[in-house]
C-alpha cells in the first residue's frame, strides 16, 4: 500500500519542503517523511536505509525538484535508473509541464507522477491517487 512507503523530500528549499509536508498532513498521511537538501543527499539516505524484516528493500516514494545544487533533479534520477538496489523506487516531480514527456520518456521505471509548486497540495493529491489506482505498490 503507498501509505506504507516513506516518504522523501528533495528539494533545497525549505518552504517548499514545508508545503508538501503540510500537504501530506492536509491529505491525511501519516507516513514517515525524510528531507534531503539535493540529489547526492538523497540517494545517501536510500542508499542507507535498513529494509523491514522480509523484505529486500525499504519503500519509498520520493517527491523531487529538479533545480538543486550539487546534485540536480535530472542527475538524481540518472543515479537511480544505474542503482540495481533502488530500482522500486517511486518519484513524484516538481516539473513544468513541457517537461513532462522528457521526463517521462527517459525515466518512465521511476516517474510516476507530476507535481506544481504552486499547487502543491492538488496535485500531490491528484499523483497520489494516481498511483493508488494504478495498482502501485511500494515493496516492504
Amino acid at each position: 500500500m503507498i501509505t506504507d512507503a516513506t516518504f522523501l523530500l528533495v528539494d533545497d528549499d525549505a518552504v517548499a519542503i514545508l508545503a508538501v509536508r503540510r500537504a501530506l498532513k492536509r491529505l491525511k498521511i501519516t507516513s514517515a517523511t525524510l528531507a534531503a537538501s539535493d540529489g547526492q543527499d538523497a540517494l545517501a539516505v536510500l542508499r542507507d536505509a535498513e529494509p523491514a524484516e522480509n523484505s529486500a528493500v525499504v519503500p519509498f516514494i520520493v517527491i523531487l525538484d529538479l533545480q538543486m545544487p550539487r546534485m540536480g533533479g535530472l542527475e538524481f534520477l540518472d543515479a537511480l535508473v544505474g542503482d540495481e538496489r533502488l530500482q522500486d523506487v517511486m518519484v513524484l516531480v516538481f516539473a513544468p509541464p513541457e517537461m513532462h514527456h522528457l521526463i517521462k520518456s527517459r525515466y518512465d521505471q521511476h516517474v510516476r507522477g507530476f507535481l506544481d509548486k504552486d499547487r502543491t497540495e492538488e496535485t500531490l493529491a491528484q499523483a497520489l491517487t494516481e498511483l493508488r489506482d494504478s495498482g502501485a505498490t511500494v515493496s516492504g
